[in-house]
Protein backbone atom coordinates (compact mmCIF):
# COMPACT_ATOMS: atom_id res chain seq x y z
CA UNK A 1 0.00 0.00 0.00
CA UNK A 2 1.44 3.31 -1.09
CA UNK A 3 1.54 6.11 1.44
CA UNK A 4 2.34 8.81 -1.07
CA UNK A 5 5.54 10.75 -1.47
CA UNK A 6 8.12 10.82 1.29
CA UNK A 7 9.55 14.06 2.63
CA UNK A 8 12.68 13.83 0.46
CA UNK A 9 10.59 13.33 -2.69
CA UNK A 10 8.33 16.24 -1.77
CA UNK A 11 11.35 18.44 -1.12
CA UNK A 12 12.91 17.42 -4.45
CA UNK A 13 9.74 18.36 -6.33
CA UNK A 14 9.66 21.70 -4.52
CA UNK A 15 13.29 22.46 -5.39
CA UNK A 16 12.81 21.52 -9.07
CA UNK A 17 9.69 23.71 -9.24
CA UNK A 18 11.59 26.63 -7.70
CA UNK A 19 14.41 26.27 -10.24
CA UNK A 20 11.88 26.23 -13.08
CA UNK A 21 10.10 29.30 -11.73
CA UNK A 22 13.38 31.22 -11.50
CA UNK A 23 14.55 30.69 -15.08
CA UNK A 24 16.14 28.44 -17.64
CA UNK A 25 18.76 26.70 -15.48
CA UNK A 26 18.02 23.02 -14.92
CA UNK A 27 18.91 21.70 -11.46
CA UNK A 28 21.41 18.88 -11.08
CA UNK A 29 21.21 16.05 -8.56
CA UNK A 30 23.91 17.78 -6.52
CA UNK A 31 22.19 21.18 -6.48
CA UNK A 32 18.89 19.54 -5.52
CA UNK A 33 20.63 17.68 -2.68
CA UNK A 34 22.22 20.86 -1.36
CA UNK A 35 18.86 22.65 -1.44
CA UNK A 36 16.88 19.79 0.14
CA UNK A 37 19.30 19.49 3.06
CA UNK A 38 19.84 23.26 3.25
CA UNK A 39 23.61 22.98 2.94
CA UNK A 40 25.17 26.41 3.33
CA UNK A 41 28.21 27.45 1.27
CA UNK A 42 31.58 27.48 3.00
CA UNK A 43 33.95 30.47 2.92
CA UNK A 44 34.97 29.56 -0.66
CA UNK A 45 31.37 29.29 -1.84
CA UNK A 46 31.32 25.46 -2.04
CA UNK A 47 28.40 23.46 -0.71
CA UNK A 48 29.45 20.06 0.63
CA UNK A 49 26.87 17.27 0.84
CA UNK A 50 27.67 13.88 2.32
CA UNK A 51 27.21 10.53 0.59
CA UNK A 52 24.10 9.59 2.59
CA UNK A 53 22.36 12.82 1.57
CA UNK A 54 23.35 12.39 -2.08
CA UNK A 55 22.17 8.77 -2.21
CA UNK A 56 18.85 9.61 -0.53
CA UNK A 57 18.13 12.30 -3.11
CA UNK A 58 19.21 10.05 -6.01
CA UNK A 59 16.76 7.38 -4.79
CA UNK A 60 13.99 9.94 -4.35
CA UNK A 61 14.55 11.36 -7.84
CA UNK A 62 14.57 7.86 -9.33
CA UNK A 63 11.26 7.11 -7.62
CA UNK A 64 9.73 10.34 -8.87
CA UNK A 65 10.88 9.55 -12.39
CA UNK A 66 9.40 6.02 -12.25
CA UNK A 67 6.09 7.63 -11.22
CA UNK A 68 6.28 9.99 -14.21
CA UNK A 69 6.47 13.13 -12.06
CA UNK A 70 9.88 14.29 -13.31
CA UNK A 71 12.40 13.38 -15.99
CA UNK A 72 16.17 13.38 -15.78
CA UNK A 73 18.92 13.04 -18.31
CA UNK A 74 22.69 12.80 -18.11
CA UNK A 75 24.83 15.54 -19.62
CA UNK A 76 28.35 16.86 -19.45
CA UNK A 77 28.40 20.28 -17.92
CA UNK A 78 30.97 22.80 -19.11
CA UNK A 79 34.35 22.83 -17.44
CA UNK A 80 34.39 24.69 -14.15
CA UNK A 81 37.12 27.37 -14.17
CA UNK A 82 39.94 26.91 -11.71
CA UNK A 83 39.53 23.14 -11.44
CA UNK A 84 41.50 20.46 -13.28
CA UNK A 85 39.89 21.12 -16.69
CA UNK A 86 37.68 18.02 -16.93
CA UNK A 87 33.99 18.36 -17.75
CA UNK A 88 31.56 17.40 -15.01
CA UNK A 89 29.14 14.53 -15.69
CA UNK A 90 25.77 15.19 -14.07
CA UNK A 91 22.04 14.56 -14.24
CA UNK A 92 19.62 17.42 -14.92
CA UNK A 93 16.00 17.17 -13.77
CA UNK A 94 12.74 18.79 -14.88
CA UNK A 95 8.99 18.43 -14.63
CA UNK A 96 6.71 17.33 -17.46
CA UNK A 97 5.77 20.91 -18.35
CA UNK A 98 9.42 22.00 -18.50
CA UNK A 99 10.32 18.90 -20.56
CA UNK A 100 7.63 19.79 -23.09
CA UNK A 101 9.01 23.33 -23.36
CA UNK A 102 12.55 21.96 -23.64
CA UNK A 103 11.60 19.68 -26.57
CA UNK A 104 9.70 22.50 -28.28
CA UNK A 105 12.69 24.86 -27.94
CA UNK A 106 15.11 22.20 -29.24
CA UNK A 107 12.88 21.53 -32.26
CA UNK A 108 12.54 25.25 -32.96
CA UNK A 109 16.32 25.68 -32.82
CA UNK A 110 16.80 22.74 -35.21
CA UNK A 111 14.31 24.18 -37.70
CA UNK A 112 15.95 27.61 -37.51
CA UNK A 113 19.40 26.14 -38.08
CA UNK A 114 18.03 24.23 -41.09
CA UNK A 115 16.70 27.47 -42.56
CA UNK A 116 20.12 29.05 -42.10
CA UNK A 117 21.77 26.23 -44.05
CA UNK A 118 23.06 24.16 -41.12
CA UNK A 119 22.16 20.59 -40.30
CA UNK A 120 19.40 20.75 -37.69
CA UNK A 121 20.35 18.44 -34.81
CA UNK A 122 17.45 16.85 -32.92
CA UNK A 123 19.38 14.13 -31.06
CA UNK A 124 18.82 15.64 -27.62
CA UNK A 125 15.13 16.29 -28.29
CA UNK A 126 14.74 12.74 -29.64
CA UNK A 127 16.28 11.30 -26.48
CA UNK A 128 14.09 13.37 -24.17
CA UNK A 129 10.94 12.46 -26.14
CA UNK A 130 11.76 8.74 -26.02
CA UNK A 131 12.32 8.91 -22.28
CA UNK A 132 9.14 10.94 -21.74
CA UNK A 133 7.12 8.31 -23.61
CA UNK A 134 8.80 5.48 -21.70
CA UNK A 135 7.83 6.89 -18.31
CA UNK A 136 4.30 7.85 -19.38
CA UNK A 137 4.64 11.60 -19.77
CA UNK A 138 2.57 13.47 -22.33
CA UNK A 139 4.71 14.60 -25.25
CA UNK A 140 3.99 17.96 -26.88
CA UNK A 141 4.30 18.59 -29.74
CA UNK A 142 3.07 15.18 -30.88
CA UNK A 143 4.55 15.70 -34.28
CA UNK A 144 7.59 17.56 -35.49
CA UNK A 145 10.57 15.32 -34.92
CA UNK A 146 9.99 13.35 -38.12
CA UNK A 147 9.33 16.47 -40.16
CA UNK A 148 12.75 18.00 -39.55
Amino acid sequence: MSRGLGWVQQACLQVISEYEAEGDELPTTYSITAAVYEVKPDKNGNRWVNDAQHVAVKRALGGLQRKGRIIGFRTQRAVVPGVDGRPELCHHWMTERRAQKFVKDELKAAVESRHMGFRGNTDLADGVVKKMKAIGMKVLPERGLDEI
